[in-house]
């Protein structure tokens, strides 16, 4: 599943959907879930922003900002 949100994440999916394919990224938990998440922590939209910063706080290095 990692492989096709980034192919989403790529295709510039709306600033909704990709803050729900975030949530979902960090159910997954695995090393490349995570590093879309904080891949997608630079997207210009706050929505996205807001919920890569949640969704790191569930990450393996606590990276919490």
């Amino acid at each position: 599943a990692v492989p096709v949100f980034a192919g989403m994440i790529a295709a510039g999916q709306d600033v909704y959907t990709l803050r729900e394919i975030v949530h979902a990224l960090s159910r997954m938990n695995t090393s490349e879930s995570h590093q879309l998440i904080v891949q997608l922590r630079e997207h210009p939209s706050p929505v996205v922003r807001t919920a890569c910063d949640e969704a790191a706080c569930t990450l393996p290095n606590g990276a919490c900002r």
